[in-house]
């Protein structure tokens, strides 16, 4: 709503997002923006959002006065209420990239801009598994240990320990 602000986009085809990533992406975009029409005094925004491997990489630059970068990561690293209120759509951004498991980076100079960049992990889902894999995980939900899913398939135990093993890589998860 702003004609002398020029947006680039930059936004690659992307498979459907699960729905709290994709409410942060919007949010995170929508409070960048608005922090660049409201401060920035910028007449140029780039903004990019991708799928690199595994993760959603978002970065949205603008060519605006800038800020004292480490002013402002010590107000939002001190959680101070009456400080974080003067910075309260960073430290908003921040605390939902923070909630889904992102993280963020941001650069700013003064005279030459702010940059926003965050990435968002994207879980494998379950439907990424083989059968045999998610036959190995509906045993293990239902409680039995290795030896008993080796019985109960009719394989081996080192076989059961490699569908668990590949199953924990994907599912990205410890055990």
């Amino acid at each position: 709503d702003n004609p002398a602000i020029s947006l680039k986009q930059h936004i690659s085809i992307l498979p459907p997002l699960p729905a709290g990533l994709e409410a942060t992406a919007f949010r995170v975009i929508q409070e960048a923006l608005n922090n660049i029409r409201k401060h920035a005094m910028a007449t140029e925004v780039t903004l990019r959002l991708e799928l690199q491997a595994d993760v959603l990489r978002l970065e949205i630059h603008d060519n605006g006065q800038g800020f004292d970068i480490r002013s402002v990561q010590n107000t939002l690293a001190a959680h101070s209420t009456e400080e974080s209120m003067t910075h309260s759509g960073l430290h908003g951004m921040y605390q939902r990239i923070q909630e889904v498991g992102g993280t963020w980076h941001i650069s700013s100079e003064l005279g030459a801009g702010t940059t926003i960049e965050a990435t968002f992990p994207l879980l494998k889902s379950a439907a990424d598994l083989t059968q045999r894999e998610r036959e190995v995980l509906q045993l293990i939900v239902a409680g039995l240990d290795n030896h008993a899913i080796a019985q109960k398939l009719s394989i081996r135990n080192e076989t059961v320990k490699k569908h668990v093993q590949h199953i924990t890589q994907k599912l990205h998860v410890k055990d």
